[in-house]
Order: C-alpha cells, then structure tokens, then sequence
C-alpha cells in the first residue's frame, strides 16, 4: 500500500470486524516473506458472514478488503445494496434477465448494470444453435445485440468508477489530477490548480455519461 499508515488502518477495519463477529476466509494477515517485510505490504482479504452495522462494511477501508453479506430475495438484495453512504456502482450476476432488470432499477446506486452477455435467455442461445448457428454466429449475431444496452452501460459504469478513484488516490498519495484536487482544497496557494483540476474531473464525467447513454438509447 502507499503507506505504513494506509497499511494500519485496513488492518484496524479487518480486526473491527473480526470482533463484530465476521470470518476471515482469506488473507488478513501481513505477508511473512522476508523480501516483502520492508514495504507496506497486506494481502487481499474476504470476510465472510458481515452484516450491515458492521464498520468494514459501511465505511471505507481503501484496502483490498472484501465483506460479503447474505440476503434472502430480490428486496433484500436492494435493501442491502441501497443501505450504504456511497453507491457508486454495482452489478448483478443472475441467469434470469428479467430478474437482472428488476433488481438494477430498485437500486439507488448510481450505476447499476446487469450481467451482459450473460443475461440473454439460454432460451435465445437454445433457438438460435437450433437454428444452426456455430458458436461465433451465437456470440456476434445474437448475444452482443441483445446484451449491448448492459455493455454499454458497464463501460459507463467503468468509466465513472476509474475518475472517481482518481480522486481517491490522491487522498493516499496517488499524483496526477487526483492529486492536483486534493493538494488544492488542503493548501490555499494551489487552489486555484485544485479547482481546475476538479473541473476538469466533473467535465469528463459528464462527457463519459452523456456519450455512453446516448449510445445504449440507440441500442435499445
């Protein structure tokens, strides 16, 4: 990680959640390489059985910490997925489209998208292999039309995702724009460069947004 510090304080979300009663199913632990104990070092980390009024699942450990929780039915997915203080985005991974679409619009993410490709209808596929189409036929003449409303809207979602981490690299020492941002609101003689920067930021986002909607509008 970009410091011992950033390091320390996944590390304090992990164990938070260990004593709130998650478990740990992988990682948690500093690697015990020797070639790896003079850098800040922490291994990608799934916690398992997390609930909601959980720390590690409702604030931001900017670490490679996973929290998994369960949920029963379609509401209590949304009701999972709606209660957090950020939402940037989200996915949903299903073999039923017609349940991918409910689930993406009860969302309040910001983005929400299905599982492409994979939510066409085995029923579709069935047809169109019945019909003699070879592998590439199905993939190039039926799964990508169908699918390329959510492809597009996932590259949205990508989109937006990677300008918002540039923000938040900055916060842990990240350069660029990102950095540029946050040295301009922290110290009043680079504001000016922040505020470009910040601008700058927000236009692309909304180029990226207005290109990539009106290109699924013409898919569907």
């Amino acid at each position: 990680m970009i410091s011992a510090r950033h390091r320390d304080r996944a590390e304090a979300y992990v164990a938070a959640g260990l004593a709130e009663g998650a478990v740990l199913r992988c990682g948690g632990e500093r690697p015990a390489e020797l070639a790896l104990a003079g850098g800040h070092f922490y291994p990608p980390t799934v916690l398992d059985e997390c609930r909601q009024d959980m720390r590690v699942v409702h604030e931001e450990s900017f670490g490679s910490v996973l929290t998994v929780e369960r949920f029963s039915g379609e509401d209590g997915a949304v009701r999972i997925a709606d209660d957090t203080e950020y939402g940037l985005a989200g996915a949903v991974w299903t073999q039923d489209a017609g349940k991918a679409q409910r689930v993406t619009g009860g969302c309040g993410t910001a983005r929400c998208g299905a599982d492409g490709v994979r939510a066409v209808p085995a029923t579709t596929v069935e047809a169109a292999t019945a019909a003699g189409c070879d592998t590439w036929q199905i993939i190039a003449k039926v799964q990508l039309p169908m699918a390329r409303g959510a492809l597009t809207l996932a590259t949205n979602q990508g989109l937006i995702y990677v300008l918002s981490m540039v923000v938040v690299g900055g916060l842990v020492g990240a350069g660029a724009l990102g950095y540029d941002v946050v040295a301009g609101f922290s110290q009043g003689q680079l504001f000016g460069k922040g505020l470009a920067a910040g601008l700058a930021i927000v236009l692309l986002g909304v180029m990226f947004d207005r290109i990539t909607q009106a290109a699924a509008r013409r898919a569907s």
